[in-house]
């Protein structure tokens, strides 16, 4: 019987960080330092490990190579105590690196994801998984995976019973049209101007943001993250926002994988039993500290590491 409370269908697969005084311009080189492979899983291997060490239950489905990087990741899930009886191993496949471009000081960075060996995953053995794991209560997918899979896997979980979290990154070729069966829709700013056909150089209504795409895709919540401005969301009609946790920029140390620490926290918050609202005002927090730690896998925390980083900033943590 399946005890999984979450199942995260997304890219698994590491990466290499550079770090840079400030990010190129098109046709620009600038010199980058600090070349190095963090402890990173993607946005799939991300959010398992999050919601894992936030008490969540959780199950991860997808693929990886026969390699040593396969064997790494794969090692890094089990070592955080994620299901991983649904991740297949294929001699076909090259697990995928990715690289993370980060400016000093700024929390900025470009995020360019590589071929993945989640392109070998196929739509039987996703159906097969979701229905070995029904019973779960949340399903978290995006497109870090073909682009195919992921809309019949998440109407296939709503049928199963499960809360659909859609994150639409990287954003998709295909056109998304209505998407009833997903209860809860997240993007950053630049990803909710991209799907609106706004101007990027302009700055973002939020709240306009936020019923447009809540009209445009026929989701009940929505939720934009903000960067340094916080967040906006709809639960239903009911519109809330919050401004992001001040952190000095000298303790900023790697902002890859803020997002995916982000998606986590709200839904341990809604699996223990707060609103949609509160869950993203303490997943602000959550994302928070995984920025002053360098590596996604080692910045998502805790209930307890996440207590003692607020105490120390003297932010409440409600």
């Amino acid at each position: 019987m399946n005890k999984n409370v979450a199942v995260v269908l997304n890219n698994i697969g590491g990466g290499i960080n550079v770090w840079v005084d400030r990010l190129p311009s098109v046709g620009e080189s600038v010199m980058g330092f600090g070349f190095d492979v963090p402890m990173d899983l993607a946005k799939g291997g991300n959010v398992a490990v999050a919601l894992q060490r936030l008490g969540v239950p959780t199950a991860i489905v997808g693929k990886l190579g026969c390699d040593a990087a396969g064997e790494r990741d794969t090692q890094w899930l089990l070592d955080a105590g994620v299901d991983c009886d649904h991740l297949l191993h294929s001699p076909e496949a090259r697990t995928g690196q990715g690289l993370g471009i980060n400016e000093v000081g700024t929390g900025r960075n470009l995020i360019v994801t590589g071929e993945t060996s989640s392109k070998w995953l196929t739509a039987e053995e996703v159906g097969q998984a979701l229905r070995a794991l029904e019973g779960a209560k949340y399903f978290v997918t995006g497109f870090e995976i073909k682009e195919e899979l992921v809309l019949p896997a998440a109407k296939l979980a709503h049928e199963l019973g499960m809360k659909v979290f859609l994150n639409p990154s990287p954003l998709p070729k295909l056109t998304m049209g209505a998407i009833p069966y997903v209860d809860c829709f997240i993007v950053n700013d630049i990803e909710a101007k991209k799907l609106l056909g706004l101007d990027e150089q302009l700055p973002l209504d939020a709240e306009a943001a936020c019923y447009a795409l809540q009209e445009k895709y026929k989701t009940g919540q929505v939720i934009i993250t903000l960067g340094g401005d916080g967040y906006a969301g709809l639960d239903g009609d009911a519109y809330f926002s919050g401004r992001q946790v001040r952190i000095p920029p000298e303790e900023i140390a790697d902002t890859s994988g803020a997002g995916d620490g982000f998606l986590s926290a709200v839904i341990a918050n809604l699996y223990w039993g707060k609103s949609l609202e509160n869950a993203c005002a303490w997943a602000n927090k959550y994302a928070a500290r995984v920025v002053t730690v360098e590596g996604t896998v080692k910045g998502y925390s805790t209930v307890e590491d996440l207590e003692e980083f607020c105490k120390a900033h003297g932010v409440t943590l409600d």
